[in-house]
């Protein structure tokens, strides 16, 4: 049988955003070092590094697949997770990337929304995020045609985008949205407490008036009024 030549990136910065992206999300569905354990996982991720069909590499031996698949986990794990870079070089442009989440676009926001899932998408992510250097976000020009199209920026991307790049950005994102989630949750969790709390005000207030009313047994008689009957029932 013929001998299947099977080529894996030597570091992530030349991991392209499609391998980056796919292996995130295979990893994304696996739960604890169980799943990382499994055969097919092993197959999809040497798969996605070395652009072999998973059918093609079931044929080559246990032990083959696995020296791969260990070289590609030694690869990934070589790289250090660092702050993303505000300004990166890509096919010989400047592109820059704004870490202040208060002074990105709104256009960068909804289209950053549309976007179902990074992962598989992250060519056209890096593209809404890293922007040509002295352009803004989709910039009209004076007949108002868009200067900058963010899907040619994501076709070069695609083809040229270093993978560390990505990964730092990758992480940087996962800490701001857990950030994001964990402050969202404790605003919803102080706003719960707080109309709890007038609820409780509004249910106190509510009773005391029903009992100032009618009091525990029904309607409230005055002492003196309470004699008068008495003595009337007496007589």
């Amino acid at each position: 049988m013929k001998r299947i030549k099977i080529k894996i990136p030597s570091s992530v910065k030349s991991c392209s955003l499609q391998q980056l992206g796919q292996w995130a999300k295979a990893a994304e569905g696996t739960h604890g070092d169980k799943g990382f354990e499994t055969l097919n996982f092993r197959v999809n991720v040497v798969s996605i590094f070395s652009g072999v069909k998973p059918e093609v590499l079931r044929t080559i031996s246990f032990k083959e697949l696995c020296v791969i698949y260990f070289n590609i986990q030694k690869m990934l794990s070589n790289h250090e997770i660092a702050e993303p870079l505000e300004e990166i070089f890509v096919a010989g442009k400047a592109y820059k990337f704004n870490k202040d989440f208060t002074k990105i676009t709104t256009g960068q926001v909804v289209d950053m929304k549309l976007l179902e899932d990074i992962h598989l998408n992250a060519a056209r992510a890096m593209a809404i995020l890293y922007v040509e250097n002295g352009l803004k976000y989709s910039e009209p020009d004076e007949d108002g045609i868009i200067k900058n199209p963010t899907s040619i920026r994501a076709d070069i991307f695609e083809k040229e985008f270093p993978g560390d790049v990505f990964l730092n950005m990758l992480d940087f994102f996962l800490r701001f949205y857990t950030k994001m989630n964990i402050a969202s949750l404790t605003i919803q969790a102080a706003k719960m407490e707080i109309q709890k709390d007038q609820m409780m005000k509004t249910m106190k207030k509510d009773t005391k008036k029903a009992l100032g009313r009618n009091g525990i047994f029904g309607p409230r008689i005055s002492l003196r009024s309470r004699v008068r009957r008495e003595k009337r029932s007496t007589k």
